[in-house]
């Protein structure tokens, strides 16, 4: 069995051959700062049999590597200053079975089953959240018609003048103009003012109102439909202007 040490330089590696783990421990004092700690020791039996740990630091943190002929995907492991590497390195010399193979291949199969744990915890989480995100925003659009729907409904209570018979009866009468005159206002121009009857349950009620350009000129005798509160005819809104004859 040979030992080697790949000193894994920025432009080019470097390769040493140790007959002892003193020698090995000695090399890699001389050149762990120079390599900035990224090297491998192998122990080599042959071109097809050989095996290896690596150190590698990545800003002020450790990390150990296992890998042989076969396996070279086994989890990177973190510890906490060289001398742990050291520690490592020695077992790996020194023993006569693959213990530190072993090893890493039950912090891999570990770290593999947290992670899974992990992901599994995740996957429950996001789901919950889905569902709370897509209750939320269900929630948010039910509540965002039903306040488009009341507006609208205010609104349209507002515009019609609806709004006067909540919570009353209403009946729809004919109304008939008996008089009109105009109205002039400052500044030029005039409107039309006129006056209507119509009766309700057998009593004569009379109003006035006057009107724009947009409705129309009325005369004498054309009829209006207005919408009329049962308790009190005087509530009323006017629905409209029947065509002249």
């Amino acid at each position: 069995m040979k030992i080697v040490i790949r000193e894994l330089y920025e432009f080019k590696d470097r390769i040493y051959e140790v007959a002892s783990l003193e020698d090995v421990m000695i090399t890699l004092k001389q050149i762990q700062f120079y390599s900035k700690f990224n090297f491998i020791v192998f122990k080599v039996n042959s071109e097809e049999d050989y095996e290896g740990i690596r150190l590698n630091k990545n800003g002020k943190q450790y990390y150990i590597e296992y890998f042989d002929q076969d396996i070279s995907n086994l989890d990177k492991h973190e510890i906490y200053s060289i001398s742990d590497y050291y520690g490592y390195l020695r077992n790996f010399l020194n023993e006569k079975e693959k213990k530190t193979k072993n090893l890493f291949e039950k912090l891999t199969s570990k770290k593999k089953e947290e992670e899974k744990v992990k992901y599994e915890k995740w996957k429950r989480e996001y789901k919950n959240s889905k569902k709370t995100n897509i209750a939320k925003i269900t929630k948010s659009i039910i509540v965002g018609l039903s306040l488009i729907l009341l507006a609208w409904y205010v609104l349209n209570l507002l515009y019609t003048g609806n709004y006067k018979f909540i919570g009353q009866e209403t009946e729809v009468v004919q109304a008939e103009i008996y008089k009109t005159n105009k109205a002039y206002v400052p500044g030029g121009g005039y409107y039309q003012r006129i006056y209507y009857k119509f009766k309700f349950e057998g009593k004569n009620y009379n109003d006035i109102t006057r009107i724009n350009r947009f409705v129309g000129k009325r005369k004498i005798g054309d009829k209006m439909k207005l919408k009329v509160s049962k308790s009190n005819p005087m509530r009323y809104v006017i629905l409209e202007y029947l065509p002249s004859q």
